[in-house]
Parts: structure tokens; C-alpha cells; sequence
């Protein structure tokens, strides 16, 4: 059994001589993709290096993709949401990934040697503030250049960044302290700096409407402060670590994830005691206002995105992620309609490790899938005419692919156990194909998704 990588085919140069049968496996005869304005600016990228579809480099030798890289990054820490909505920013070995949400494809990279898992966008959208891997430093990035213009020295190893307005940063550090950083028309950002109670700070969050700050602690301490850094309020205590904290922005609410699965929810800082929500199996780890404060959304050690009344803590609704597929990271962009997440490992249906998704935030509908398996290759066929290419999967689906284009042309699901192999009949207009239930099936592609088994002979 052929068995390769599971996301994605590389296609090589085609081989002279095979007019009149179809060519190796090995030898897939598709045209290269040119390059386009958008794509010759993805950082890292010599500019006569070959392409696929969706802008990504393909390996030496190769000149077409049959599926995509799209979405897909292991070394995704964090992620961010554009002011405008209209792009996504990752963390990325070499610094920080641009994603274009109208097709999912690759833009620009902003290349840092050490980047660090922080990230925070300016209201207006024109500057982005990063930490720097293993420092106390602080950069910040003028997006419309994509380099970094300022560099800042924090106290200490930043565990959080939110700027407030366009013109104040604030950063927590994990000594305890708090440091407000103002902006002028020129020169470095001025600080001013709280030393905080709290001893292990974990999670961090603002609000820019109220201009707040909410901090939790290792030890699940909940404390609130005003951005003006002028003093803190201790809201009470988790009984576990604090994994993440999120403020209305009208600033009557106030959240924190613990460790002990629970939510605490604070309807206001004068608050004698939290609503305590039973959230999710395990852990408690991500959490998101909706833009007009109504709703709060979650993630946990189970794989559903659930949202709550922040007035009464009462579920509202609950949309289902991927089957075994835990959402490490959640990100709700600025409009509320849309849900970025990160997964780091596979789910029980075969998702990809180590790739984001967006999905619909009213309706939890994935958006943007990117066409490939999501589980090893089993099988890879020409038709007679060389015109599409079959390939089978564990993930229990065939994919049909124009030769020339790479593009997907036909998704065939099987649903009944991993396909081990597939042939073309001799016209091409039928697929064969069998797998671990013993049944051979055929495939009228071309006309429909019908599988029909075929009957045993002797």
C-alpha cells in the first residue's frame, strides 16, 4: 500500500516520451503556476522560485501541487485578527505570518530571527506590538511597512500586551508589575510602571472601551485594574491557574478561565462572588467577549466552542468544533461573526495537526477548507488520458484533480473504513476502489457521487 504524506502531493516535471500512456506517479505533467503580485511578496521567497495555487514555495524539482498548505503552520503560538477584519496574523519560525481571509492564502511574513508569542493591534490597525522570544524586549511594527520601528525594554518577561487606544500600550510582566507606555509624535514611548500584589502572572487581558485590565495568577488570583495603572482590585480566587481572562468591553463584566474548568464571571468589580460556570472537560483556556458585551465565548479540553449569557452565566448556544480536536487558541475577530482557532494535534476524524481554522461564530460552519486529505495517501492514479488524477485516502475520501491546473475537482466520500486503493476504467468516466470493509465499489465521478458496489465473481 502506497502510503505518503497526508496533506498534500508535490508534482513533478512530467517526463518526455509518454505521450501515449499515462506517465509514473512519479512524474505528474502539470504546468507551473505563475507568480503573482501578491505572492512574489511572501518574505523568504526567491522570486524565481516556483509557487503552488495558493502561494506557497514548492520543493526544488516540483511544479504544481495537488492540494494546499493553506491554513496549515506547526509553529502557530498565538494568532490575531486585523483591525478591518479582513487578514489574520500568526506567529511563525521566522517571525510573525500574514493570512488573507478572502481565499486563506499566504501574504506577507514579517521576518523576526526570535519572535515571541505576543501580539495586540492598534485600534486603527497601522501598528502592531510583539514580544521578543526569551527577552524583555518589546518591538513595534508599522504594518504598513512591515518593519519593526520601535524597541522598548520592558520589566522583565512580558506575559501580556493590549494596546488601549492608538496612542497607549500596556504590558504585564512576570515579575508583577504593569507598565503603561504612551506614545508621542516622535522619540521612544514614555512608561509608567505598577508594581502589582500578585506574585505568577498567567493570563492578561484589556478592555479598550472601559480602559481596563484584568490579571490572573498562578495561584488563580482574579484582579482588575484601571489602564491608567493607578491601582488594582483582587475580584477572588480560582482554585486553580488562571489560563485566561477577557473584559466586557462596556466594562461591567469580567471573565477569567481557570484550570479547574470553570469560569469565573464577575458582573461588576464591586462583585461579592462570581458566577461559576462549569465550562468545559478538563481546562478552561480561551475566552472572548462578543463586541456588544451580550455573549462570552470559551474554549476548553474538549473540542466545543460554547457561549454564555455573561449576565446570569447561562449556556446559550454551543457550536461543534472538530470531533476530539482541542482548540488551543480562539480569536474573535472585531465584528463578532467570525471564530479563529489553532489546533496543535489531530482529532478523532483525521484534522490536520498543527493548522488554524476559521469558522462562522453564529452558525460554527468551518470556512475557508483547504482541499487536501487530511490523512495519509493510500493511492495515487492517471486517468487514460492523463487529464485528472485520483488519489485515496485513511480519511476514508477520494479527491479527483485536473492534471494540468492541480486544481480539486471532485471530494468522493466513502464513510466506510480507509480506501486502500482506486483504478480508472479504461474510458476514465469510472473509479474503482477497495478498503477495509472488502468491498469494491465503483464511482461515476463524472456524473455523481453514487458509490455502487460491485459483486464478487466466483
Amino acid at each position: 500500500m502506497l502510503r505518503v504524506l497526508p496533506l498534500l502531493l508535490i508534482v513533478l516535471a512530467s517526463c518526455k516520451g509518454q505521450e501515449n500512456k499515462a506517465p509514473d506517479v512519479d512524474h505528474v505533467p502539470v504546468k507551473a503556476t505563475p507568480t503573482t503580485e501578491e505572492n512574489s511578496k511572501v518574505a523568504g521567497t526567491p522570486s524565481d522560485e516556483r509557487l503552488d495555487l495558493h502561494g506557497a514555495a514548492l520543493p526544488e524539482g516540483a511544479t504544481g501541487r495537488l492540494g494546499s498548505l493553506r491554513m496549515l503552520d506547526r509553529s502557530i503560538r498565538n494568532l490575531v485578527f486585523t483591525a478591518d477584519g479582513t487578514r489574520v496574523i500568526t506567529t511563525h519560525t521566522e517571525g510573525y505570518q500574514i493570512w488573507n481571509l478572502n481565499d486563506g492564502s499566504r501574504g506577507k511574513v514579517l521576518e523576526l530571527k526570535t519572535p515571541g508569542d505576543l501580539m495586540t493591534l492598534s485600534p486603527n490597525g497601522k501598528l502592531m506590538a510583539t514580544s521578543v522570544d526569551q527577552s524583555d524586549q518589546l518591538l513595534i511594527w508599522d504594518l504598513s511597512t512591515g518593519k519593526a520601528t520601535t524597541q522598548m525594554t520592558a520589566k522583565g518577561k512580558t506575559i501580556g500586551l493590549c494596546f488601549l487606544d492608538d496612542r497607549r500600550l500596556v504590558s504585564a510582566s512576570d515579575d508583577g508589575s504593569v507598565t503603561t507606555w504612551k506614545f508621542k509624535v516622535s522619540g521612544k514611548p514614555s512608561p509608567t510602571t505598577f508594581q502589582g500584589e500578585w506574585r505568577d502572572p498567567t493570563a492578561f487581558g484589556c478592555s479598550r472601551q472601559a480602559k481596563k485590565v484584568a490579571i490572573g495568577t498562578l495561584e488563580g488570583g482574579a484582579y482588575v485594574m484601571d489602564g491608567d495603572t493607578e491601582g488594582a482590585t483582587k475580584l477572588g480566587t480560582a482554585t486553580k491557574q488562571i489560563n485566561a481572562v477577557a473584559i466586557a468591553g462596556n466594562g461591567t463584566s469580567f471573565a477569567f478561565a481557570s484550570a479547574d474548568a470553570q469560569i469565573y464571571l464577575w458582573p461588576s468589580a464591586a462583585a461579592a462572588e462570581p458566577l461559576k460556570i462549569e465550562a468545559h472537560d478538563g481546562s478552561a483556556i480561551n475566552l472572548a467577549f462578543s463586541p456588544d458585551s451580550s455573549k462570552l465565548y470559551s474554549t476548553g479540553g474538549d473540542w466545543w466552542f460554547r457561549i454564555w449569557n455573561p449576565q446570569d452565566g447561562e449556556l446559550v448556544d454551543e457550536l461543534p468544533g472538530v470531533a476530539g480536536l482541542e482548540a488551543q487558541l480562539m480569536r474573535l475577530s472585531p465584528d463578532g461573526n467570525l471564530i479563529a482557532s489553532w489546533s496543535q494535534h489531530a482529532g478523532e476524524r483525521g484534522s490536520e495537526a498543527g493548522r488554524w481554522w476559521l469558522w462562522n461564530a453564529n452558525t460554527g460552519s468551518p470556512l475557508l477548507e483547504p482541499p487536501r486529505h487530511r490523512l495519509a495517501l493510500t493511492s495515487v492514479r492517471y486517468a487514460p488520458d492523463g487529464s485528472t488524477i485520483a488519489t485515496s485516502s485513511e480519511d476514508q475520501t477520494l479527491r479527483v484533480w485536473d492534471s494540468k491546473s492541480s486544481k480539486s475537482l471532485k471530494v468522493l466520500e466513502r464513510g466506510e473504513g480507509s480506501i486502500g486503493d482506486i483504478r480508472y476504467s479504461k474510458d476514465g468516466k469510472t473509479l474503482f476502489s477497495a478498503g477495509k470493509d472488502a468491498v469494491v465499489r465503483k464511482w461515476n465521478w463524472k456524473n455523481n457521487d453514487v458509490s455502487i458496489p460491485v459483486d464478487a465473481v466466483g
